[in-house]
């Protein structure tokens, strides 16, 4: 096949998986979708942290003479290039699956897990795997989630307008500029929240809204998609234009552009670790002075709008982890006192909406030493404490340094094939050339 046709080839699949994917749409669609499937796009953190590790499976053991639940989650992820797994923690595991179910059934997560044991009891694998378990779900039909950003087309010359890209006079306006190419977009905003798009229903006829759509699923509304909000950089947004629209919705809506995301770890999608490290979680800038003032409709050139960041900000709609929390500075995790009880974090120009599952891990020495402050008490009512001790069975830990040294070899294997690739190199370029 000539390199036309591949690249060809390969950029039609790329484009089809995309397409497949519906990784963007109107807010028309996002409605009818969330018709079709309210619970699937509704659910909050704790309840989708939940169905990905439900979706995995799960199987009846025995540990030291009792039953137990082992979630097939901590068998490892299919594709998974490291391989990892959890092994003889079935007690430690099910009891944080236990916490989060009743997360899911308050529909929200008011409380941290801290998952305490001695060094190397698999406090990080158990994390890492819930992160996987995320990043693969998310990317099922089934895991879908959206965020949404706003649009602003080009001003049409000879047409009168609002300054939006709203056209009267002749002709009828789109139904929505999310499809715009990219020549005809003077300028996009985004949802630095990853908010859910159905927030942009206002908050005061949301309750109806969704019991017209949801009325046959149990369980809903959710408090959390009640009381939730856009965010505070979209909410100015949302106002100007409905004050340049008169109120009229339909024609604020055409302007918003739902988009999928996937969970990743790695660009701090939704998923997020914090070290202990002595830095703010959230934080606000104004984020006006960078925008092209030229490309903005006219009525937003002159709102302070205020962009939200941070590691909560970003972990939200997902799950963040505190790793050794406890090394932090107590004054530091104060915030979460009000954070997970109330759901919101509280910044400079702004009050932030979270959703999302908050872990940690912790020594044991760190936590005896913890219960003597005169703090404890308070953050005690903050937290579900998870015990992962020590494994007490001798095969499971030989099925531990199995994986190990599989591992090693693996690697050995990789270093010694580098080696070898290398000397041929070496051996080829030294090679005197033919007369």
């Amino acid at each position: 096949m000539a390199t036309g046709e591949l690249f060809g080839t390969l950029a039609s699949r790329i484009e089809g998986h995309f397409r497949c994917q519906g990784r963007v749409r109107s807010y028309w669609e996002f409605l009818a979708e969330v018709k079709a499937h309210p619970y699937r796009l509704l659910r909050s953190a704790a309840q989708y942290l939940r169905d990905m590790i439900e979706s995995y499976g799960a199987e009846q053991v025995e540990v030291l003479g009792l039953k137990a639940v082992r979630h097939k989650l901590f068998d490892g992820v299919p594709g998974d290039a490291e391989g990892q797994r959890v092994v003889g923690k079935e007690l430690a595991t099910a009891a944080s699956d236990r916490v989060i179910r009743n997360f899911a059934t308050g529909s929200r997560a008011d409380k941290l897990v801290l998952m305490h044991g001695p060094n190397g009891s698999a406090k990080t694998t158990i994390a890492d795997l819930l992160f996987k378990g995320l990043e693969d779900y998310s990317a099922r039909p089934e895991g879908a989630l959206y965020r949404f950003s706003w649009v602003f087309p080009k001003h049409e010359p000879g047409r009168a307008g609002l300054g939006f890209g709203g056209r009267r006079g002749e002709g009828e306006d789109p139904e929505s500029f999310a499809y715009l190419e990219p020549d005809d977009i003077a300028s996009t905003v985004s949802s630095d929240m990853k908010t859910n798009p159905i927030y942009l229903v206002p908050r005061e006829h949301r309750a109806d809204f969704l019991r017209s759509i949801c009325g046959g699923v149990p369980d809903f509304p959710h408090l959390h998609i009640l009381r939730g909000d856009m965010g505070t950089k979209s909410r100015a947004i949302y106002e100007a234009l409905m004050t340049a629209y008169k109120g009229d919705w339909r024609r604020v809506m055409r302007h918003v552009r739902v988009e999928r995301f996937n969970v990743s770890r790695r660009y701090r999608l939704a998923a997020v670790t914090i070290e202990p490290q002595g830095t703010v979680d959230a934080d606000t800038r104004q984020v006006t002075a960078d925008m092209n003032l030229h490309n903005l409709p006219p009525a937003l050139q002159n709102l302070r709008l205020h962009e939200v960041g941070g590691d909560l900000v970003d972990a939200n709609r997902g799950l963040v982890e505190y790793s050794d929390f406890l090394k932090r500075p107590l004054e530091l995790n104060k915030y979460l006192l009000t954070t997970t009880e109330k759901g919101t974090v509280r910044m400079p120009n702004a009050l932030a909406y979270i959703d999302l599952v908050m872990i940690g891990s912790a020594n044991e020495k760190q936590l005896d030493a913890f219960k003597t402050d005169p703090n404890f008490t308070s953050f005690k009512a903050r937290m579900e404490l998870v015990t992962v001790p020590y494994l007490l069975e001798y095969e499971k830990e030989v099925e531990i340094y199995r994986d190990q040294m599989a591992a090693i070899g693996r690697r050995l294997q990789v270093e010694i094939g580098r080696a070898r690739l290398n000397s041929s190199h070496v051996r080829t370029s030294r090679m005197p050339s033919s007369a």
